[in-house]
């Protein structure tokens, strides 16, 4: 009997360490673009925003920062950013600095996703042994460790907020099936404190689902709702106080800025939007690759789960249908939607299978229905990956020796200021529409009296480009410029004599533009004023 306890308890702990290893393996996906040489890169651009967001604070932790002297310089952003992860990369960062690590804050933000995913992790296991079969909950957790979605979303190299939304949004969702059972005090105060730091860190994502969630629980519950969980109330209460304390008017920004915009530039800001990953479709081959044949199951799994009362708690289960099926609607209009899609994957279609008549017929439907998924990781694993940019931009930034504006393309601009400390015209940032636009016009000019009027009013100093067919594309559809028009840029009749192609080929450039060097792709110059 003690030897089959002893067996039984290293099971569970051999099952522990080896979904923290998949989950840990999964989201090093992209280690080699990030570990290069010694040095730690990022994945995204905004990250190095954030990044330069955390290093202000380095040394000077308060106050939060809501105003970007840095981005859309000079006139600066009033950003949407919020602090919580800023300061969860600060604490990190902190606590490795006392690990004599050198480069203690870019290892913190390298870290701080997967440690997100891992911690979220942990949680499940906890939360799916009190409410799933034993096979639904390792094929739920074996899911959550390897659907592609969740290892981007939380992978090493991305200091991004989704990490942390993910995380926050599952606990608060996750904890209604606690509260169905029982509506006890300390369950109220977490589920009430995540959704509070959830809507704090973003009201884009959780905002929405939010709203959805409360729509099904009035429908459900009616006013029952509102009076049988006064400690969720406050809990939530106290925390979006808390937030609103903590960013002043900034915790509004958000909204602000997409009702000006939208009232003003929405063509131009619709036409940038087009330019970002994350804001495009999902379409369905890509969908059926990152989740396998589980969301086209979806109808057929509600179906029968009503059919055999398979749902033992039926105002929980319309929930999770009604909140997966906005998820999977939303990611189908925006990629940015996925990692939680994929969480809900995991916790409910899948379940919804193991939770049928039968022992034996679950395994085989599970393995046939992910065999697209499967057949997209042994891809992606053999795949060799790409030269990365900010490599380049790192040492091209250490020739800036001032901190004077910096112009260059939108996507590039943010590893510039990391790197230099110099402000940035340009960002990836959708506040910093002005300087993007700026930049687009100032490459694709053909006329130097108007570029270095440009150049004047934004006060810059140095100026970096990289290939100029990718930027004239990028510029000319953020300026509206039809696509036939465009063809890449290579067709357009003046291709030759826009600033773009003159600076990277180092041709006809104007004497007052310094050439500095040339690193890999990118051309750096210095502008130096006739008045000068």
């Amino acid at each position: 009997m003690i030897q089959s306890k002893s067996l039984h308890f290293f099971g569970k702990i051999f099952f522990f360490l080896f979904l923290i290893l998949l989950c840990l393996i999964a989201r090093l996906e992209k280690a080699d673009q990030v570990l290069m040489n010694g040095n730690i890169f990022f994945l995204d651009s905004d990250c190095y925003t954030r990044m330069f967001r955390v290093k202000l604070l380095w040394d000077q932790p308060w106050p939060p920062i809501h105003f970007h002297a840095f981005e859309n310089y000079p006139y600066g952003i009033s950003s949407h950013t919020t602090a919580p992860l800023d300061y969860l990369i600060l604490f990190l960062g902190k606590f490795l600095d006392l690990l004599q690590r050198k480069d203690a804050l870019d290892l913190a933000g390298a870290l701080i996703s997967p440690l997100l995913g891992i911690g979220l992790l942990i949680y499940l296991l906890w939360w799916t042994k009190l409410f799933l079969p034993i096979q639904a909950r390792v094929a739920a957790l074996f899911a959550y460790c390897l659907f592609p979605a969740l290892s981007w979303t939380q992978n090493i190299g991305r200091p991004d907020h989704q990490s942390l939304i993910v995380l926050c949004l599952t606990i608060a969702i996750t904890l209604e099936a606690n509260l169905a059972r029982s509506l006890s005090r300390s369950t109220q105060i977490v589920a009430g404190a995540f959704w509070g730091l959830a809507l704090w860190t973003s009201w884009y994502e959780p905002g929405l689902v939010f709203l959805v969630f409360l729509i099904v629980r009035l429908i459900q519950q009616k006013s029952y709702f509102l009076v049988s969980r006064p400690f969720w109330w406050l809990s939530l209460m106290m925390m979006l106080g808390t937030a609103f304390l903590f960013e002043g008017k900034n915790f509004f920004t958000f909204f602000n800025f997409f009702t000006q915009n939208l009232s003003t530039q929405p063509e131009t800001l619709q036409r940038w939007f087009h330019q970002i990953g994350e804001l495009q479709r999902l379409d369905a081959f890509r969908l059926t690759l990152w989740f396998g044949a589980w969301i086209w199951a979806l109808p057929f799994f509600i179906y029968f789960a009503i059919r055999n009362h398979a749902y033992e708690n039926k105002p929980i289960f319309w929930l999770n249908s009604v909140i997966i099926l906005f998820l999977l609607i939303a990611t189908l209009w925006q990629m940015r939607w996925s990692g939680l899609l994929a969480v809900f994957t995991s916790l409910f279609i899948i379940p919804l299978l193991f939770r049928l008549p039968g022992r034996f017929w679950q395994g085989g439907v599970t393995l046939i229905l992910s065999i697209p998924l499967i057949a997209y990781l042994f891809h992606t694993s053999s795949r060799p990956s790409t030269r990365h940019e900010f490599q380049d931009l790192k040492k091209v930034a250490s020739l800036i020796k001032t901190s004077e504006g910096v112009l260059a393309p939108w996507w590039q601009s943010p590893a510039l200021l990391y790197y230099s400390g110099a402000p940035i015209v340009a960002s990836s940032s959708h506040e910093s529409l002005s300087g993007i636009v700026a930049s687009s016009q100032f490459f694709t000019s053909v006329n130097w009296l108007e570029s270095e009027k440009i150049l004047k009013e934004r006060q810059v100093r140095w100026i970096v480009v990289g290939d100029p067919r990718q930027i004239l594309s990028q510029s000319f559809k953020i300026l509206g410029i039809p696509e036939e028009e465009d063809k890449q840029g290579k067709r357009l009749k003046q291709y030759a004599n826009t600033l773009a192609a003159r600076l990277y080929t180092v041709k006809a450039v104007p004497t007052v533009l310094k050439f500095q060097t040339a690193i890999y792709q990118f051309r750096l110059y210095k502008y130096l004023p006739a008045e000068n």
